[in-house]
């Protein structure tokens, strides 16, 4: 019994060791989640490399501008008119910005067909 008893009290203090090795550390992207982490249009700008002269149109800032203050936006619009690319701009600002300053995060999304 003092063996296995020996052998639980390693156990407990290697799951403490794995425990505090797991504990997240001071960010080094600290910096960019305060950056972007309000600005989501900054963020499509800054981050995304863009082909020269492409990039959001103004509709698309505008949504992407609201998307702080709101939390949540609807876009209604024909085929081909940039809904989705903006999707998955406003996923990956999301996805980054909260990663990277350590929040618990889920970004729910949609499909149209």
């Amino acid at each position: 019994m003092a063996g296995l008893t020996a052998r639980l009290e390693r156990l407990e203090r290697r799951a403490a060791e794995l425990a505090a090795a797991a504990a997240p550390l001071p960010s080094a992207s600290a910096p960019f989640a305060r950056q972007y982490r309000d600005d989501p249009v900054a963020f499509v700008h800054d981050c995304i490399v863009w082909p020269e002269g492409q990039g959001p149109t103004a509709y698309q800032d505008e949504i992407l501008a609201e998307l702080p203050r709101r939390k949540r936006v609807a876009a209604r619009g024909p085929h081909g008119l940039g809904k989705t690319a903006l999707e998955a701009w406003v996923c990956l600002w999301f996805a980054l910005t909260r990663e990277a300053d350590g929040t618990d995060w889920k970004c729910p999304t949609t499909a149209s067909a």
